[in-house]
């Protein structure tokens, strides 16, 4: 990863981190039009709201993998057997990687070599 490609992706991600989400705003609203405990009752209540859907999406997910496993297992073996296909895809194809590696050497050392060419 190139220093440009990190130090954007780091300031998307502090950019993203500071940038209140919809409960953030009603929690801050509340709090300013109703004082300090209707805030920490928001938040209370958020994260309440947070946890229980956690539950419910465990409890779901596991009843559900519990009722159909196998329909998990063939989709296991679905996801192998297409991994298996792109890897004979790979060594099949005409250019191969080794190639293909071999030409971007030989373009990066051209472009050197012209850059420092009269």
């Amino acid at each position: 990863m190139t220093p440009e490609i990190y130090i954007a992706y780091v300031l998307a991600c502090v950019l993203i981190a500071i940038v209140p989400g919809p409960t953030v705003t009603v929690i801050v609203a509340n709090s300013l039009a109703h004082g300090t405990r209707a805030g920490l009752l928001n938040v209370a209540g958020t994260q309440l709201g947070l946890g229980l859907m956690v539950v419910i999406l465990i409890v779901g997910l596991s009843s559900v993998i519990a009722a159909m496993s196998w329909l998990f297992d063939w989709l296991r073996m679905a996801g192998a057997i297409y991994l298996v296909y792109l890897g004979w895809k790979l060594i099949r194809a005409p250019g191969s990687v080794r190639s293909s590696r071999n030409s971007s050497i030989r373009k990066a050392t051209t472009s050197r070599r012209s850059r420092f060419s009269a």
